[in-house]
């Protein structure tokens, strides 16, 4: 799992962001990694992050909500 992880971020950082920007490179990217390891359909995978559905990740969440809660 960690050089699955390792790859997927090497993949994220030079290609997903400069072409879908942070945010959405990173939901992709986690998106790409949970259906890759567990063998999930893309549906499911994408149906975890429906907001709508009270479907709410922290891994997507983190980078977002963590340095104004500990930054200071």
């Amino acid at each position: 799992m960690a050089v699955v992880a390792a790859a997927n971020s090497g993949f994220r950082g030079p290609v997903l962001i400069p072409r879908t920007g942070e945010p959405l490179g990173h939901v992709a990217s986690t998106a790409l990694l949970v259906g890759h390891v567990e063998g999930a359909p893309a549906s499911v995978t994408l149906g975890q992050y429906d907001v709508l559905a009270g479907e709410v990740w922290i891994v997507p969440l983190a980078p977002h909500v963590a340095p104004p809660l500990f930054g200071r």
